[in-house]
């Protein structure tokens, strides 16, 4: 069966950010007579297969294990520690469940509840928003420092590259120049030797 805490029913962190968490529960009957036997007198045949019966004897159990585990764990570290977690609500839960074994739990999704979800009213979710404000806030002046970083480094380059044209320009309106003065001093010459050589 699935457990779900969504919205107003998420789980709440330790740094009382809430978190809508899916979980995947494997529960069956432990292969031992007894706890066959112990099945059979707590629910009869039918029930002990019903998923619905199943998820109505041991989700709460299940659910305030998750939820104990969770309230540790800061938002951020959710997703880090999903293994943890997974251990922790096991260790919790226990394996005698009248007969039954907690065979897995498989967390399926771990994601911050949307605010509007929330209730400001509710001092933990009043402390959440907050803290979901400042740390939105945080990453929005965070990018745009580093946009503004980006955009300095590109007029930077941009600068950089034209005192490159400029440079070149001068190169080559220097080089151009010698040239042209090179070429009179060779017709000078040139002229020099000839009204020479009329002389």
């Amino acid at each position: 069966f699935t457990i779900e805490h969504r919205g107003a029913q998420g789980v709440v962190c330790a740094d009382s950010i809430r978190a809508d968490i899916t979980a995947h529960v494997i529960v069956q009957i432990h292969t031992s007579p007894e706890a066959i036997l112990e099945v059979a007198r707590t629910l009869d045949c039918a029930r002990a297969s019903d998923p619905a019966a199943i998820e109505a004897l041991f989700g709460p159990k299940i659910s305030d294990a998750l939820r104990s585990v969770v309230s540790r764990v800061d938002f951020d570290d959710l997703n880090r520690e999903r293994e943890m977690i997974r251990d922790k609500t096991l260790m919790i839960v226990g394996e005698d469940l009248d007969g039954f074994v907690l065979k897995d739990l498989a967390l399926d999704c771990l994601e911050q509840t949307p605010v509007d979800d929330l209730d400001p009213t509710n001092v933990i979710d009043a402390e959440g928003i907050r803290k979901i404000t400042e740390r939105t806030r945080a990453i929005a002046l965070h990018e745009q420092k580093e946009e503004v970083h980006a955009a300095e480094a590109r007029h930077q380059m941009d600068l950089q590259a034209q005192a490159g044209l400029l440079e070149a320009q001068r190169e080559r309106a220097h080089a151009e120049a010698r040239t042209r003065r090179e070429i009179a001093i060779i017709q000078t010459r040139a002229l020099v030797e000839v009204l020479q050589a009329r002389a």
